[in-house]
């Protein structure tokens, strides 16, 4: 659909898929693929065998195809301009019209932030349009792309910045968070709290309000987590007595990395109910 459309909104979906479907499903050395994935509970190899009688399941076997589908989609081509339609560190080759090979290279930790810097080395001096993706999670401008038409020449750059804010989500009586195009979850190896406490929130003057933490970017020590976030939250489980609600520091993964050690005391969850305070039920 992103190579026939050229519609920005796809490798939005893309990013989604690749970011909490895809690495998420992979095991901790990278050699399969989990079939069914859960917001809450464990990962493992459970549910993987036998499936229609076999050892192993079609996962195993489709998957990596979407290795090769993301390389052709990190930077795209019409034959007049360049496309960087996903934000991740490395270099790409496409030939254009009017510059011959033009080299991309990108330098970014992106999603960690949403910082890039793109370096441009065409075979030749040209002018031609480099369109950037403009995520459609980015309050930094309309999504799609952003078109900077200019001579280029090798050695030249552009930096772009979309600002990751963490968003909450409301559905059916619980929560989720999401920090640019990473869900959030929880991991019984941060020890904060039972992860299925509730989330203590109350209704405000417009009549109702879920929780919104600020949660903030931290550092981790831990190998096994990439993206980490904390917060206080307010967790059902640690009410003293119905008048009193204690606040904690509550800590955040992004999915990928929730129970990724595909261990039975290895468990995470992204969704959360909601828990009104006594005087507002």
């Amino acid at each position: 659909l992103l190579e026939t459309t050229g519609d920005a909104r796809w490798a939005d979906e893309f990013e989604k898929t690749l970011y909490n479907g895809f690495l998420a499903a992979l095991s901790p050395d990278g050699s399969r693929f989990q079939m069914y994935q859960a917001l809450f509970g464990r990962r493992g190899d459970a549910v993987q065998h036998n499936q229609c009688g076999m050892t192993t399941h079609c996962c195993n076997e489709s998957l990596p195809y979407c290795f090769i589908d993301l390389l052709n989609s990190v930077v795209m081509t019409d034959g007049r301009a360049a496309y960087v339609a996903q934000y991740i560190p490395g270099r790409v080759v496409v030939e254009l019209t009017d510059a011959g090979r033009v080299e991309i290279v990108q330098e970014t930790d992106y999603p960690a932030s949403g910082k890039v810097k793109l370096t441009v080395n065409p075979e030749r001096p040209a002018r031609f349009a480099l369109n950037v993706r403009v995520p459609g999670w980015s309050a930094g401008g309309k999504p799609g792309w952003k078109t900077h038409e200019r001579e280029w020449k090798r050695g030249d750059t552009l930096e772009v910045e979309w600002p990751i804010t963490v968003v909450t989500h409301r559905q059916n009586g619980h929560v989720a968070f999401t920090a640019g195009p990473i869900a959030l979850a929880r991991d019984v190896r941060f020890g904060d709290g039972p992860i299925d406490a509730n989330v203590v929130t109350q209704r405000d003057r417009s009549g109702f309000d879920a929780a919104h933490p600020q949660l903030c970017p931290i550092r981790t020590d831990s190998g096994d987590m990439w993206i980490t976030y904390a917060g206080l939250l307010t967790l059902g489980s640690h009410y003293k007595n119905d008048n009193e609600r204690l606040p904690s520091v509550v800590r955040f993964c992004d999915y990928a990395s929730a129970a990724n050690l595909w261990e039975p005391s290895n468990a995470c969850r992204v969704w959360f109910p909601v828990e009104w305070t006594p005087d507002e039920r």
